[in-house]
């Protein structure tokens, strides 16, 4: 466990920011249980090496290697046994995976990135979900930040298409899946359907989504994630900032965090010990704690990276499907 001496922290209120002083900060708090595989140590070794090779010669190196990943239609390779279908909603491209024998479910995933489109990591997620389940999934492919994708053009319109077949199939039949960006969008569309007071999904399932923007919980610099290093994490704080588009990093459009708690669906939110969301996921469990209502559960675990629970390739992943597919509401 690592300690950092007393830090300052602060509190977001539209128009305000009051600071206040904190005890001793200590990470991994006792929450994170478990451990990793040697699959996922050995990939977390991997991007460490980047990472260093990265901060030595200050540049960012994490990102384009993890480009090269990225794909904005599903691989041919990833959906054997699935129909793909492409269509547009409010010009924005979305994929759906379905099923040889669709179960009625749907689960609209939102991929992770910001600056990616999905990672050939996400496609296999989608893929295994539909064959393994019978839910139809629909995958959004909403602008990126460097194509002008904004947190106000974005989280709308996420909220409108989860609407949309909310509106076309039932509340009931309809779950929301995100990781890291995504799940941030997720989270703050969701919120949006709760402030237009429309139905709200069944479930909803978020992996290491950023829920503070800010990034700067006190804890974050003991977090010794292997992929958001030094440089990584200067040019995620430029993405957030021009995905804010002149909001406050705080606001919750763009840190959920900080937006209402009620109403929301039954959630379960995943997160490792080193992955820089990690801190805001742990605020996140103590405000849901206070919150008289809320219906959240969280799965963290120990030495795990940023987004472990989509990496089907790891062990612990794989066998904890079925309980996702539980917490989502799809399982068969």
């Amino acid at each position: 466990m690592i300690h950092s001496p007393s830090a300052r922290t602060s509190t977001w209120q539209a128009g305000a920011t009051t600071t206040l002083m904190q005890p001793t900060v200590t990470w991994p708090p006792a929450d994170f249980i478990g451990e990793p595989s040697k699959v996922s140590t050995t990939l977390s070794a991997a991007f460490q090496l980047v990472g260093n090779i990265g901060k030595a010669l200050h540049v960012d190196l994490t990102l384009p290697v993890t480009r090269l990943l990225s794909r904005a239609r599903p691989p041919h390779w990833t959906t054997v046994g699935l129909t793909v279908h492409r269509s547009r909603f409010e010009g924005m491209p979305v994929w759906t995976l379905e099923a040889p024998n669709p179960s009625g479910k749907e689960v609209v995933g939102v991929h992770g990135g910001g600056v990616l489109q999905p990672l050939v990591f996400n496609w296999l997620d989608y893929a295994s979900l539909a064959r393994d389940t019978g839910a139809t999934v629909i995958v959004p492919i909403y602008p990126l930040v460097r194509h002008g994708g904004t947190a106000s053009t974005i989280v709308p319109t996420i909220a409108d298409l989860v609407g949309a077949q909310i509106d076309h199939i039932g509340a009931d039949h309809v779950s929301v899946y995100g990781d890291s960006a995504g799940g941030e969008i997720l989270f703050s569309a969701v919120q949006e359907l709760v402030r237009r007071g429309s139905p709200v999904p069944f479930r909803m399932v978020l992996s290491s989504p950023v829920v503070d923007a800010t990034f700067t919980d006190p804890a974050i610099p003991l977090v010794n994630d292997p992929v958001f290093t030094g440089p990584v994490l200067s040019d995620l704080n430029k993405i957030a900032r021009r995905y804010a588009d002149g909001l406050d990093l705080g606001d919750p459009l763009v840190s959920p965090l900080n937006g209402s708690l009620a109403g929301l669906p039954p959630t379960t939110v995943y997160a490792g010990s080193r992955d820089i969301t990690a801190p805001g996921i742990i605020a996140l469990k103590d405000k849901a704690a206070a919150t008289s209502g809320a219906d959240f559960t969280f799965v963290l675990r120990m030495g795990e990276p940023h987004d472990w629970a989509i990496f089907t390739i790891f062990p612990e992943t794989k066998a904890g499907r079925p309980y996702m597919y539980q917490q989502l509401g799809i399982a068969p």
